[in-house]
């Protein structure tokens, strides 16, 4: 029943057998009348054969197949071809010389034989030659060769073959015969002799003047040097060429005169003239010596005349050099060289540094390159690493971290800002330390420690990571001895912080202690057909029993089992299949169980597509339940809406966090997965932002997403716990209802609306996939915070310094201890204001700059916090302890606040610094001292300020403290103020408290009071209210230092010939201006001004106060009062004289607070002396206390 067939190729040597069946067949002989072609085990067979025969033989070829089926013959099949072969036969060509005139060739005769057949067989004679074309010597007219055929795939052999030549073959005639063509025979030559060997038609002579009769018999070449005279010469007379001249072989003409610059002295050949010698006429049998210059065909002699001339070679030129030396123009010295004209050669070598490379001149090495040697044609550069100090002398190494990349000159310093160190001396480049470089430029390498992690019921259990540097990973054998499965864990490092920090554990080569079963399990589910509820429920508890110790699961049991359990789901699911709740609720629970186990496993050891296979079978179980069910799980609840009592388009409890309707969908159902639960599911959104919600899955019963009429409505509650956090403090917090796309697997809001009622959010769309609502965490920006911050420091430095020169500059105000005080304190906070802005345009990569800006930010405005609290200690004596302090002072208080309020904030400041920078070379686990900023709220540009924990310890808890004492301080100076207001009359009003209250509150920084509230959600207008009250202090100031400041005012208009404007100054009551008229005295005195007389302090000895020398020897002032003083009553009615006695040789001045407008005369002052010792003199020492007065409080502040 098979067909084989034999057929031609193309070639009549090269046949085809094949068989119609792809079974195995052979090709065989069986008869010796067939060629075989036996090929095994192909359904056709090539097979080249060659005709034995020769000429135009058949030959028969037979094809025979066997179809073998395991072991049987099941059929048989022949078939036979006859092929006539291709006719092969010798060609003979002449060889080289052959002579063969009139068809005859001497005996011995070079003669080509090739064989002449087809391309397709490589033949070799054997008999003939090794090749299939050879050359032979004939000595008969018939040629017999043996051909063998090689490289046959089948057959091969040789056949021999004859060829007759088509030529006469004649004998061979002796060196003194010829051949006679008409005799047919050789015949003796007569007289004449022809060269041996040769063919010859007739005898003729030796021919002159090359050939020579040798022996009488031959001729022969004649000698080299030599020719024969005329034919048939003999040795003895052949002849040799004249001097002067050469053999000129072949011509007819045997000697030839040498040209001009050549000689001939043997008469052989002619040589070229030698150096400094020539010819210069032809026939020369010697060169003649020249004294002056040959010309370059050695033909000619030639002297120049002129010192100014040089020979070129042919000819006598002018001197194109300035430098002619030796009759020598010098044009070039060679490399390495310079032209000279101080030398005698003309000539000097290049110095060290220098290099020629054209013969002329000394070029000095261009920078980065150098010479060490003489007389060098070329400068070395500097390779990587080393610089070029000095031209002459070999490279210099660069130090440890500085670097040069070839040809340099100097070395440059790596950046420290960018952390840039180098590992020696000598480097090429820098690197990039990923941490911290200490003191001497070292990369401070950061390691995680070693550490001990647990996971129950995987490999050993335990695994203790080695100390491991940041970047690299530790591998530890999961069985925890030598399983070639490891556990890894990579130790990462965090910028931020500057930390090394272990990450999870990756087990994904691991298993566990129920791998096996949850493989076999699995297997079991694989193999189960899952046609009837029993067998459904039966693996549906295998999985619930299993997943319940999913928390001792490996990755790959996660993996494994998630894809066993969507496998189940999915059977179950199918509309073919019927299966009951309680089955349902089984795999969701172990579906529930399985997602737990998700929640410490890493991204890397379970991948996003395998967690997708949790969410889909979690959407499955939900699309199967009856309309109107809700089966709960563990954090997973699934629900189907559509029966009477929950119809679709009313709003349907799904959880307490979750509540929808849907209207214009056919049976949707819904799948509600708790927070935890869903982080584990789905992939976290855009970094800065997390799921705030349950997710909710929601499909429309085969409704598209673009059917008409279709409408989501779901209500999620938000996860508000965290709000108020300290990580989320001062953050913009935003909630959007976004959905998964499975298509990018990222979180989206488009075309999702957003409604917020209260704590929870409405998500209105017509999606039909995951909705959950995304937190996004943002640091609260406001642009214009920035630009209005800028301007208001701009604005508070020009009135700090305004209020600066106004008081420094003069004496009479720098000898009153409290204008010192806040002479300083104007003076820090325009220095620390100043220095501030400068730090904000410090870019945080500039690490050397950005720590010495801080460290000067930071001292300065703790220098200023600390003058705040010299002034409202101050402030306190002069006004709450003036009267109990009777007038005592401390003359080196000021010195002492200045070295204090300067001297303790660098000490505080450069401790904080030092311990950070210890700790942090120490390796401690401490965060650097510097953090990046955005000190000027402008937020495109990172600056830098104090970090965490060092801006607490050496800058914020400080002036917390100081502000502290000051507010202190100041409620019982505002206390004391208050009283004082009260006990005046009541027509002049509360304007000079609410100044005086004004003044000392900004004297003393309460303004900083409102940094702590800058936190939570009012942060951002506590940071407004803190830029404006800190940024008008320098306004505050000038007009309470300045402006309200009744002689500082003066003194700057009586610098220019002016008096203040009125509305400037305080308003004059009448007693005070009678007063004045009636005395040449300032009414500065108690005892110029008529008082109540239970304010009237007599002293009858007038002591000179105002005397340092006095004070000392009195003691203390108000002491000497009360020795000195009693109190005595003056009439109301008493006159100047009466009061005279009261009167003291030095009068106190007073400065009366703007705003007194007072009928009544201002009593006694406690005031500050305007001397050098800096006293508080007080006349109202004896003030009754009881009755809440405080006469001298009005006029003080």
């Amino acid at each position: 029943g098979h067909d084989v067939t034999i057929t031609e190729t193309g070639s009549k040597e090269i046949c085809v057998c094949s068989v119609s069946s792809s079974r195995e067949f052979t090709c065989e002989n069986k008869d010796t009348a067939y060629h075989d072609c036996s090929v095994p085990n192909a359904s056709q067979a090539l097979v080249e054969f060659h005709n034995k025969g020769g000429y135009n033989t058949e030959t028969k070829y037979r094809c025979k197949v066997e179809v073998n089926v395991i072991g049987k013959t099941e059929d048989k099949a022949e078939d036979t071809k006859t092929v006539t072969a291709q006719f092969i036969k010798l060609t003979s060509t002449l060889g080289v010389g052959v002579d063969d005139t009139n068809n005859h060739i001497i005996e011995g005769s070079k003669v080509k034989i090739s064989v002449q057949g087809d391309n397709a067989y490589k033949a070799n004679t054997v008999t003939c030659g090794s090749s299939d074309t050879v050359t032979v010597e004939v000595s008969q007219p018939t040629i017999t060769c043996q051909v063998k055929f090689d490289g046959i795939t089948h057959d091969s052999g040789s056949v021999e073959l004859t060829h007759d030549l088509p030529w006469t073959i004649t004998e061979k005639c002796g060196a003194t015969q010829y051949y006679d063509f008409g005799n047919s025979k050789c015949v003796q030559c007569e007289g004449t002799i022809g060269k041996e060997g040769q063919f010859k038609r007739t005898c003729t002579p030796c021919q002159a003047p090359w050939e020579y009769l040798k022996d009488d018999k031959t001729c022969g070449d004649t000698p080299d040097g030599e020719y024969a005279p005329f034919d048939n010469a003999n040795s003895d007379d052949l002849k040799t060429c004249l001097p002067g001249s050469k053999l000129d072989k072949p011509s007819d003409q045997p000697c030839k005169l040498c040209s001009a610059g050549t000689f001939s002295d043997d008469g052989k050949t002619c040589k070229t003239c030698d150096e400094q010698h020539y010819s210069s006429d032809n026939g020369a049998n010697k060169c003649l010596k020249c004294e002056g210059n040959v010309t370059s065909d050695k033909t000619k002699c030639e002297t120049c005349v002129s010192k100014s001339q040089e020979w070129d070679g042919k000819a006598c030129v002018l001197c194109t050099s300035d430098v002619f030396k030796n009759g020598r123009c010098i044009k070039n010295c060679g490399k390495g060289n310079m032209i000279d004209s101080t030398t005698d050669s003309g000539c000097t070598e290049c110095k060290a540094g220098q290099y020629g490379n054209d013969g002329q001149r000394c070029v000095t090495c261009d920078p980065g390159y150098y010479q060490t040697e003489k007389g060098q044609f070329e400068c070395f550069p500097a390779p990587g690493g080393y610089y070029v100090d000095s031209k002459e002398e070999k490279p210099k190494k660069c130090e440890k971290n500085t670097f040069s990349s070839g040809r340099a000159t100097t070395c440059t310093p790596c950046d420290r800002t960018q952390r840039m160190y180098t590992l020696n001396s000598g480097a090429s480049f820098c690197r990039t330390c990923q941490y911290d470089l200490d003191g001497d430029g070292n990369c401070i390498k950061k390691t995680c420690p070693q550490s001990l992690f647990e996971k129950l019921g995987v490999g050993s259990g335990s695994w203790t990571f080695k100390e491991t540097p940041a970047g690299d990973t530790a591998y530890v054998p999961c069985n925890g001895t030598s399983d070639t499965a490891k556990v890894s864990r990579v130790c990462v490092y965090d910028s931020t912080n500057q930390k090394a920090e272990w990450a999870s554990p990756s087990f994904a080569s691991c298993k566990s202690k129920y791998s096996e079963e949850v493989n076999d399990i699995a297997e079991a589910i694989a193999k189960a057909s899952l046609e009837t509820t029993t067998e459904q429920q039966a693996e549906a508890n295998k999985l619930l029993d299993i997943t319940a110790k999913s928390a001792e699961f490996a990755p790959t049991d996660v993996k494994q089992l998630l894809t066993t359990i969507k496998t189940l789901t999915d059977t179950i699911t199918s509309s073919e299949v019927t299966t009951t709740n309680e089955v349902m609720e089984g795999v969701l629970n172990s579906t529930s169980q399985l997602v737990s186990a998700l929640e410490d496993t890493s991204d890397s050891d379970v991948g996003q597509e395998d967690r997708d296979k949790g969410v889909e079978t979690i959407v499955s179980i939900a699309a199967k339940i009856q309309q109107g069910e809700i089966l709960k799980g563990d954090g997973i609840t699934v629900a189907k809406c559509g029966t009477a009592e929950k119809p679709c388009n009313k709003p349907m409890e799904l959880t307490t966090d979750a509540t929808i309707s849907v209207t214009g969908a056919q049976s949707p159902s819904f799948a509600v997965i708790d927070q935890k639960k869903a982080g584990a599911l789905f992939p976290s959104p855009k970094t800065g932002s997390v799921i705030n919600s349950v997710t909710v899955n929601v499909e429309s019963g085969g409704t598209s997403r673009s059917s008409e009429g279709y409408k989501m409505s779901l209500q999620l509650k938000a996860n508000k716990s965290n709000d108020n956090s300290k990580e989320n403090s001062g953050k913009k917090l935003t909630r959007t209802c976004s959905y998964y796309n499975t298509q990018t697997n990222e979180w989206t809001s488009d075309t999702v609306e957003t409604k917020e009622e209260g704590d929870s959010y409405v998500c209105i769309t017509s999606h039909n996939t995951s909705f959950a609502l995304i937190l996004s965490i943002e640091e609260i920006q406001d642009p214009f915070q920035g630009d209005f911050s800028i301007a208001i420091n701009v604005i508070n430095v020009v009135f700090l310094f305004l209020t600066f020169i106004c008081i420094v500059p003069f004496k009479k105000f720098r000898s009153r201890r409290l204008m010192q005080i806040q002479s300083q304190l104007v003076l820090s906070l325009f220095l620390g204001h100043v220095a501030f802005m400068a730090l904000g345009t410090v870019k945080a990569s500039a690490e050397t700059s950005c720590t010495v800006g801080v460290i000067i930010v930071q001292y300065l405005f703790l220098a200023s916090i600390a003058w705040t609290v010299c002034a409202s200690v101050t402030l306190y004596e002069k006004i709450v302890n003036a009267i109990k302090s009777y007038g005592k002072t401390d003359k080196n208080y000021f010195f002492k606040c200045l070295g204090g309020c300067w001297g303790a904030p660098i000490i505080l400041v450069m401790m904080g610094w030092v311990t950070a920078d210890t700790m942090s070379k120490n390796n401690l686990e401490m965060p650097r001292y510097i953090a990046e900023s955005n000190s000027l709220g402008k937020g495109e540009e990172s600056t830098c300020w104090v970090n965490d924990p060092w801006k607490y310890v050496s800058f914020m808890v400080p002036i917390w403290l100081c502000l502290l004492v000051n507010a202190v301080l100041f409620v019982m100076i505002a206390r004391i103020i208050l009283k004082a207001g009260k006990s005046g009359s009541s027509n002049r009003g509360h304007a000079r408290e609410i100044k005086a209250l004004l003044s000392i509150s900004f004297t003393v920084g309460l303004p900083w009071l409102v940094s702590p509230l800058m936190v939570g959600a009012v942060a951002q207008a506590f940071q407004w209210i803190f830029i404006i009250v800190t940024g008008i202090q320098g306004i505050v100031m000038f007009i309470c230092f300045v402006i309200f400041q009744e002689d500082v005012l003066s003194n700057l208009f009586d610098l220019v010939g002016k008096t203040p404007p009125e509305c400037l100054l305080p308003p004059k009551s009448k007693s005070s201006k009678s007063v004045t008229a009636e005395s040449s005295v300032k009414p500065t005195s108690v005892v110029n001004r008529v008082e109540r007389k239970e304010d009237v302090i007599e002293i009858n000895k007038a002591t000179d106060y105002s005397n340092a020398n006095q004070e000392q020897e009195d003691g203390n002032i108000y002491a000497k009062l009360e020795d000195d003083a009693h109190v005595t009553a003056v009439p109301s009615g008493g006159d100047e004289a009466s009061t005279g006695s009261l009167r003291s040789k030095n009068h106190y001045e007073t400065t009366a607070f703007h705003g007194e407008t007072d009928g009544d005369v201002p009593p006694p002052p406690a005031v500050e002396n305007g001397g050098d010792d800096d006293l508080y003199e007080n006349h109202a020492a004896d003030v009754d206390l009881a009755k809440s007065s405080y006469p001298h409080v009005p006029q003080l502040v």
